[in-house]
């Protein structure tokens, strides 16, 4: 999920992923950083052999973004 800040730039967070955020002045910014984000905790749950995925509701108003992520193993 991606917003915009109320005090500029953008945040972003994955919905269902613990840790995984980003931030960026531009939405693009915010979009790769939330993938970097996504590959480093995945990096960190693969390694202890877990993910910890969560179900949850988006109350948000934000834009929802897919991403791409291939993690080497």
């Amino acid at each position: 999920m991606i917003c915009a800040d109320e005090c500029g730039g953008f945040y972003a967070y994955a919905t269902r992923l613990p840790g995984v955020v980003g931030e960026g002045e531009s939405f693009e910014e915010a979009v790769e950083s939330v993938r970097e984000g996504f590959v480093s905790v995945l990096s960190d749950y693969l390694e202890n052999g877990e993910i910890p995925w969560e179900e949850e509701v988006i109350h948000d108003h934000g834009t929802l973004v897919s991403l791409s992520i291939t993690v080497n193993g």
